[in-house]
Order: structure tokens, then sequence, then C-alpha cells
């Protein structure tokens, strides 16, 4: 009898073992669940979306994003927008839910924000204005590396970005008359804010060749959109040809900072019998400081006196077209046109005048000048 109550008392403690482990695996499981794994996350997510929501607005004077105003404009409201959006790609970024409103054009944003970061969807997401900053007025499936061709199909361009910052690049192919080809930007209200020339590497006559593009800003942008235009200005009277016009939206830098460089040129009325051909004068301009670079230098140089200096007798010895060198240390690493068409020991120290003394002046230093890898036997009269 007494090792039957035995028997009994351990089969119960064994079915009361089994219960516990039941419960024990019941709770593990539950704990364990997406539901209760997500709770201390979420209220992560909601705590730091209101903390950059707060942080988004502040010194902006606009309304926080409404779900409400977004639908009623249009747009498409996400409680858990990604964090990364508008970030480069490779970009690490925390994967926290933020708030956004999906948009195509502007008028699906509220007042105070406007639509960017577009996607190759070509959707975008409302994002506060900065100081008053316009609004982007082209759409992003118009011009991601899209070609565009003149009318006639003699011209192509390539424009990698939709906003021309300072400096900007395009290039493309043409059979452009003497290979070179012409380019400007024009703000919406018509003003010109940069032009330039480019080489076409054309192999012959009517054969198309490749051009590219490094552009820079001659005035600062006042209005945020315009038009690049590509064209061959017309042997007989100058007028464009082959003409290739892209929207554009235009970088904006009224309150950029600025730096000023000086220029070295010749000058009729202060030289003139010019008795020494090496003999430059400074003229100085005033640039926009963002993302300078030693090029800029030489491109301003490069683009001739302006209009008004030209008025007080300031010239250039350097060659109308010519492209901008790349720039290695203390290397010009020059294009043969450089020298096309130059001839004469005068007009030679001049244009090595022009470069040095411009050079010299912001680096203390004396460049090399090369012309497609050549030092020694390069602008001889």
């Amino acid at each position: 009898m007494q090792k039957v109550n035995k028997l009994v008392l351990a089969i119960i403690g064994l079915i009361g073992l089994a219960g516990l482990l039941a419960l024990f695996v019941v709770w593990r499981n539950q704990l364990m669940s997406p539901t209760n794994q997500a709770k201390e996350p979420m209220t992560q997510k909601v705590e730091e979306t209101a903390e950059r929501q707060d942080e988004k607005e502040k010194g902006t004077g606009v309304e926080a994003l409404s779900a409400e105003a977004c639908r009623t404009n249009g747009g498409t409201w996400n409680d858990c927008g990604s964090l990364c959006r508008g970030k480069p790609a490779g970009t690490v970024c925390a994967q926290i839910c933020v708030p956004q409103c999906e948009c195509r054009s502007q008028d699906q944003c509220q007042s105070g924000y406007a639509c960017t970061e577009f996607l190759s969807d070509g959707v975008g997401i409302c994002t506060a204005k900065q100081n008053g900053e316009e609004t982007s007025t082209v759409n992003p499936d118009e011009w991601a590396n899209k070609e565009y061709r003149s009318s006639d199909g003699v011209t192509s361009v390539v424009l990698p970005e939709e906003t021309l910052f300072n400096p900007f690049t395009f290039y493309g192919t043409s059979t452009a008359f003497e290979n070179m080809i012409s380019w400007t930007v024009v703000q919406s209200d018509d003003l010109e804010v940069a032009r330039g020339n480019a080489y076409v590497n054309s192999p012959d006559i009517g054969i198309p060749g490749s051009f590219k593009v490094k552009g820079y800003y001659e005035r600062l942008p006042t209005a945020a959109s315009g038009t690049l235009n590509v064209f061959e200005a017309s042997a007989k009277d100058g007028t464009p040809i082959h003409a290739v016009v892209i929207p554009v939206n235009l970088m904006v830098m009224e309150k950029s900072n600025t730096r000023t460089l000086q220029l070295y040129f010749g000058n009729s009325k202060k030289n003139p019998d010019m008795l020494d051909c090496g003999k430059v004068y400074p003229v100085k301009r005033v640039v926009p400081d963002d993302e300078y670079e030693p090029e800029v230098l030489m491109h301003y140089l490069l683009a001739g006196p302006t209009e008004e200096e030209k008025k007080a007798g300031y010239f250039t010895s350097l060659p109308e077209y010519i492209s901008d060198p790349e720039v290695s240390g203390d290397e010009l690493k020059f294009k043969e046109d450089l020298e096309a068409g130059v001839a004469g020991s005068c007009r030679v120290s001049a244009i090595r005048a022009q470069i040095i003394e411009t050079w010299k002046n912001e680096y203390k230093t004396d460049p090399v000048i090369s012309i497609d890898g050549r030092t020694e036997d390069i602008l001889q009269p």
C-alpha cells in the first residue's frame, strides 16, 4: 500500500512538473511574438518620430505636416515612411518610421512645404522649405540622365542632375561647324546667368563627335528655375541652330558665402605700345565660395574680361574657344585648343603671363602648364 502511495505521489509530481514546463513554453512564445517584440521599438519609433518632426519644424515658421491636408491636396499620407528618403545610396539609417506626405507635384503639399526628394517613379515627399526657398518646377521624369535632342537630331545632350550647382556638368554629341558648340543658362525671367563654349571631338566634317562641359555661374541666380540651351552659333549671323533646350532648376545663392578672385589680363590703355608682352594687370571677380575648387579660377580667367573691363582697355590673349583645364596639384592640364591658332612670340608670352600670374596670386606657386601631357614643346612662337 505504501508503495502505491509513493507511485501516485511520483505521478502527481511529474504531472505538476510537466504543467510548469508547459506554462513556461507558453510564456516564452508570448514573449517572443512579433506583437510583444514590437511594443518597445514602436514606442521608440513614436517618440523619435515626434522628436524628429519637432526638430524639422524649428525655425521654419510652418505648421507640422498634416495627414488631412496631405489627402485634401491630393497627396498620399504614409504613416511609416523611410528615414533614408533623400539620402545617398548606401547611407545607413535607423529603422524608424517617419510620417511623410508623398507627392507628385507642388500643389499636393501644404503651405510651407516643397515637393522634393523624388524617386525614379516620380513620387516625391513634402519637405519643409528653408529660408523661404522657391520650389522645384522640374518633373524628375523629364531630366534624370535622359538624352535630349535638337529637332533636327544633330545635337544631343545628357544632363546628369536636375539642379545646376556650381559647377555643373553635361555632355553629348554634335557635328558643329569647326567643332565648336555654345551654351547658355537662362533664368525664368530671361536673365542669362552662365554661358560658354565647348570643343566637339569630331574625327572629320559631318561625323558626330563627343563633348563634355563643366560649367560655372557667371552671376548668382535669383530664380529657382530656367533653361540650359545648347546650340551651334550660325557661321552666317551667329543665330542659334541645332538647338537643345532643357528645363532645369538653378542654385539660388543670394546668401552664399563668396570669395574674391584676382584675374590677370593685358591692357591696351596701360600698356599701349605692348613694349612688354608679358605685362598683365589684375581685375577682381566675386564668385560663390560653395564647392570652390582650383578649376574655378582658371574658368573665370579663360572666360575673359567683362564688357565694362573691355571698355577700360582690358583684353585677353588666350584663344576665344578653349576648354577648362584639369587641375592636378600645380599642373594645369590643357587640351590642344590652348594653342590653336596661336602665333607670334608676343602672344605666347602674354598667354603664359596671364595663366602664371593668375595662379601665382591665388596659390603662391608657379604652375606647370601642359597640353595633352606635353610640357616642353608647347606654346611655341
